[in-house]
């Protein structure tokens, strides 16, 4: 995991397993609320089966991941401790590294601490674009090399963009870690000499389509955005959709 930006984001804290009845288990992850000087908050997902808490904890164990149990209460709470080491560059940016010999694979994970919250009414919509358009090439990996790049070491890739973050996300065979390393760093810092019109008249049509498929033509595809634009005052950073609104999208230009 490679985490660049700003001291604040989502940034998971703790993760643990509650199996309190006999049929229920409590999954639970504690966040950072957002924006800074809100208090944290810890979601928890009630509607799980116990067999979901054995498989996490199983998973866990199978990789070397410490999984003590203490008891609350009448519950028994396992807490996951998922050992890693931590250095920051000289450049600002966190490197996190996990090691997991169970499968000769690695993962590459840049997360950016940026994302939807980052934009402004009526300029919705920009990071979620731009991770689409950070897809289509670099100065030294032109449009299509990315992805031929890393097939051929049998290697996928993806991203995603939310609130408080967007992510790239590389999954190689151990021997051609330094690919998706090199190709991340070249997104990087060559990505802009090769933003044309073109392509982002071609990602623009994608997004809104998306839009159009997920939300806009679908049953009930609305009520998400519309729950968060009641829930948040006029303004905030988490009251409009990550994926923007359609009048935005069409607004966007190089310039």
């Amino acid at each position: 995991l490679i985490d660049t930006g700003s001291a604040y984001g989502t940034e998971p804290l703790v993760g643990k397993a509650l199996a309190g009845r006999r049929d229920k288990a409590v999954l639970s992850t504690k966040v950072r609320a957002n924006p800074p000087g809100t208090p944290n908050d810890t979601l928890d997902l009630i509607d799980g089966h116990r067999s979901v808490a054995r498989t996490v904890i199983g998973e866990c164990a199978t990789s070397g991941v410490n999984v003590p149990t203490v008891s609350i209460g009448e519950a028994t709470a396992t807490r996951l401790r998922i050992p890693s080491r931590t250095t920051v560059l000289d450049n600002g940016m966190r490197v996190v590294v996990h090691e997991d010999r169970s499968a000769p694979l690695v993962t590459v994970n840049l997360t950016y601490r940026c994302g939807s919250r980052d934009e402004h009414p009526g300029r919705t919509g920009l990071a979620h674009l731009l991770e689409h358009l950070m897809f289509e090439g670099t100065a030294h990996a032109p449009k299509g090399h990315f992805d031929t790049l890393l097939e051929q070491v049998g290697g996928t890739n993806n991203g995603s963009t939310w609130l408080d973050r967007t992510n790239y996300y590389e999954t190689v065979p151990t021997h051609a870690v330094e690919l998706p390393l090199w190709l991340e760093r070249d997104r990087m810092a060559f990505f802009l000499p090769t933003l044309t019109a073109p392509i982002l008249e071609l990602q623009r049509g994608v997004v809104m389509n998306e839009r159009r498929q997920v939300y806009e033509n679908r049953p009930y595809g609305l009520a998400g955005e519309r729950l968060n634009e009641l829930l948040y005052p006029d303004a905030h950073p988490y009251s409009w959709p990550t994926i923007g609104y359609m009048r935005d999208l069409e607004r966007i230009s190089l310039d």
